[in-house]
């Protein structure tokens, strides 16, 4: 029997003991091989399934949540989360990269870093009016918002790089584990990073479901449960992740935090446990 599932990240996985499944893989801008290591790890010992995945044609992020919810085209989304895919979607309460994502540093035009490396505090970007680049479907951009930080947003990831590039906005905030990739992949833009502070706020990777699909959503969260029993969850995350926050300067910087109302307490008390950070509410 084979039954057709839409994943959002691009990965292959290797043979199991029971029924195939054609997963058609969203193209993403950029491919995570951590992602792609975890979810085929907890697919391989869940032993429920058989998958063999294909890409799919490329679509944004905001497409790839609609079609998710219309089971026209995507049935596993890997995105940040926030109430809105967790009312819509079935999500997996495992932050695959540990909360990491709401840890924030800018990217900018070499002639905006002096400016931004005056702010101390949540106060100064807003009373210098910096202004931040963002994903018109990602969940930071609402929390930007609700903290009184002036938004320019588009739905083209790749026309956010252009943009910082040519000033359009003084900072494009990027995950401290999406950097690397960034930076390789737009090295034509030639951004960099600045090293002065970071904006932190609850926020992570989520996988989530279409809601009609429980065994497919049971398959990932029985087998990302038995990785976090045995520890090999952890060994993933850091055989990709080590070094991020210090090569990055993570302790070194001004810490920001920001205030997320999207996030559900259960969403975030997910953060707490298996993070890298713990939020008070």
């Amino acid at each position: 029997m084979i039954r057709s599932i839409y994943i959002f990240w691009a990965f292959t996985l290797s043979s199991y003991a029971y029924a195939e499944t054609e997963a058609l893989v969203w193209y993403k801008s950029y491919d995570s091989e951590y992602i792609n290591t975890m979810l085929t790890r907890a697919l391989e010992v869940s032993k429920n399934a058989e998958y063999t995945f294909v890409r799919s044609d490329e679509i944004e992020e905001g497409r790839a949540f609609a079609n998710l919810i219309d089971e026209t085209g995507v049935d596993i989304l890997v995105a940040g989360a926030d109430s809105v895919k967790e009312a819509y979607l079935a999500p997996i309460y495992v932050p695959l990269d540990k909360g990491l994502l709401g840890f924030r540093v800018c990217l900018a035009a070499p002639n905006n870093l002096l400016r931004l490396s005056d702010i101390q505090s949540l106060s100064d970007i807003q009373q210098m009016k910096i202004s931040m680049g963002s994903g018109q479907h990602w969940a930071d951009t609402p929390i930007l918002l609700q903290n009184e930080v002036f938004v320019v947003s588009t739905p083209i990831f790749s026309d956010l790089f252009k943009m910082a590039a040519n000033e359009r906005f003084d900072c494009l905030p990027r995950g401290l584990l999406e950097l690397d990739e960034d930076l390789s992949r737009f090295k034509h833009e030639r951004l960099v990073v600045e090293r002065s502070f970071a904006l932190v706020y609850p926020l992570g990777l989520f996988v989530f479901v279409n809601k009609l699909k429980p065994q497919l959503k049971a398959d990932i969260e029985d087998g990302l449960a038995i990785l976090l029993e045995s520890g090999e969850f952890d060994d993933i995350f850091y055989q990709y992740y080590a070094n991020a926050v210090d090569k990055h300067g993570l302790y070194n910087r001004k810490i920001i935090f920001l205030e997320n109302d999207a996030m559900s307490d259960k969403l975030i008390d997910t953060i707490n446990q298996f993070g890298v950070i713990s939020f008070i509410k």
